[in-house]
């Protein structure tokens, strides 16, 4: 009976839409991938780790890096400083599942900005322009629109507004992926 309950809860949740809607779009340059791993991250990519009460049940690390031939940016989700409590890491109930769940798009959603981010700079930085300001610019970006997104969704607790910025980014970030780049000078043929 006790999995009959949880299969309905777990049916019941993604009718109503707790599971996210985020999705992967691999890039299409020619060059490494401009975002590592170039997929959403997974609760596995995350250390576990014990951590006050009032802290944050989670915290996405990313690192920005320049490639330097042919110079191109990457957005690097850290594993040494992204972290979760152990107990949305491995829940136990359905109402634990639910809540691990959004906890994990809130997550994946800091990881797609900086790469939405990320391929932007790709796309239009051309060879005049110097890679090391990119980068930089993009990492005080990233900065802000991160602190933005957690003010905006209470660190996302306040749903409508965590919907909101998913629906968003995902959107942006399917279409610079689908954008032609003229990455540092180089021109990949529309698809």
């Amino acid at each position: 009976m006790r999995w009959i309950s949880r299969t309905l809860i777990l049916f019941y949740a993604g009718l109503v839409g707790c599971s996210s809607a985020l999705t992967w779009v691999p890039d299409h340059q020619s060059h490494q991938p401009s975002c590592v791993p170039d997929r959403l991250p997974s609760w596995e990519d995350f250390s576990k780790r014990e951590t006050p009460t009032a802290t944050p049940a989670a915290q996405t690390a990313i690192r920005f890096l320049l490639h330097d031939s042919p110079p191109y940016l990457i957005a690097k989700f850290d594993h040494e400083h992204s972290w979760v409590k152990p107990q949305p890491a491995n829940p136990e109930s359905p109402a634990e599942w639910i809540a691990s769940q959004k906890l994990l798009a809130h997550e994946q959603v800091h990881f797609l900005i900086s790469c939405l981010l990320v391929r932007q700079a790709n796309r239009v930085t051309h060879t005049e322009e110097n890679p090391r300001k990119m980068l930089e610019l993009v990492k005080s970006v990233a900065q802000r629109v991160n602190v933005q997104y957690d003010t905006d969704t209470k660190h996302g607790t306040d749903e409508k507004a965590q919907m909101t910025w998913e629906t968003q980014v995902q959107e942006q970030f399917e279409e610079v992926t689908a954008q032609p780049s003229e990455a540092f000078g180089t021109q990949e043929k529309p698809r």
